[in-house]
């Protein structure tokens, strides 16, 4: 997806909520404002929002001492998301299509973004809108069926919190597929985005092998991820990318991708086609995927 105008304000508004999440210095928020704004000025409009992203992460990095600011953020947004699980795990076990509901409620967790959000969301709202939604059922039906038959999926995940939603999900597949499920997070801290310790926090390992995608970028851009996770997302029957910033950085891109992600944007539901707030089970390349499902 390609960086909008829109996007620079939202960018510019994340670093200074950054910034103002690792100290009251208010010098330190001038230097990391004008850092930020110095990289924007610099970025081709040809780059996705992705690499506006990482860039203003690393003014914030460099200007504020290299702390994570969003590390308190993090483990309450994975303390919230447990406390629920009983009742997605019976939201789940209640519905007539239990894969729908895992999907629907994975997705209903994409909510949890700092980023996108500020943090201002409302998680059970989130969840009954996403319950009520209607997916693709084309879409649903043909994901059900390649995972089905897979044997290597790549779940590229996103945000802590999410990422317990996502578990969920993952227990749903391993009630009717073989395959390996591996679960790739960043391999360093980004925005309130998930990395290896958030998914051990979670118990996410205890259904998939869990990775770091060797990037400190909010999305999956493969030219900065590792030789293991290109490897992986090369050789993958079924790659399931979830979130605005996997979205962003992976449209366009061949393979079997499911983007399983709320637009919680205005931009972003502009280049998917949908209005703000939309659950969305979009398929990248549909005729090929139904082709490949046979």
């Amino acid at each position: 997806m390609k960086v909008y105008l829109d996007c620079h304000a939202c960018i510019v508004r994340q670093a200074l909520e950054a910034a103002r999440l690792a100290t009251d210095d208010e010098q330190v928020h001038a230097r990391v404002m004008k850092a930020v704004m110095a990289r924007l000025m610099d970025l081709s409009p040809e780059h996705t929002p992705i690499h506006v992203a990482r860039e203003t992460q690393l003014a914030i990095r460099e200007a504020g001492g290299g702390d994570d600011p969003y590390a308190e953020v993090k483990r309450e947004y994975n303390r919230r998301a447990l406390e629920m699980v009983p009742v997605l795990q019976s939201h789940i076990d209640a519905h007539p299509n239990r894969l729908a509901a895992a999907v629907k409620l994975a997705i209903a967790g994409n909510i949890m973004d700092f980023g996108a959000t500020g943090g201002i969301f409302d998680l059970e709202e989130a969840i009954d809108s996403a319950l009520a939604s209607d997916l693709d059922a084309e879409t649903l039906d043909t994901f059900r069926r390649q995972v089905e038959n897979a044997r290597l999926i790549l779940y590229l995940g996103d945000n802590t919190g999410e990422i317990v939603f996502d578990r969920l999900l993952v227990e749903e597949i391993h009630r009717f597929s073989n395959a390996e499920v591996v679960f790739a997070v960043r391999s360093h801290p980004v925005l309130n985005d998930a990395t290896p310790a958030d998914a051990e926090e979670v118990g996410l390992p205890d259904v998939a092998r869990v990775i770091g995608n060797g990037s400190d970028a909010p999305g999956t851009v493969l030219d900065w991820c590792s030789d293991e996770l290109r490897q992986l997302f090369a050789t993958a029957d079924v790659i399931i990318s979830k979130g605005q910033g996997n979205y962003e950085s992976l449209s366009g891109t061949k393979g079997p991708i499911y983007f399983l992600l709320q637009a919680k944007c205005e931009v972003v539901g502009r280049d998917l086609g949908v209005p703000k707030g939309t659950t969305v089970l979009r398929a990248q390349t549909p005729e090929a995927i139904r082709k490949a499902a046979g």
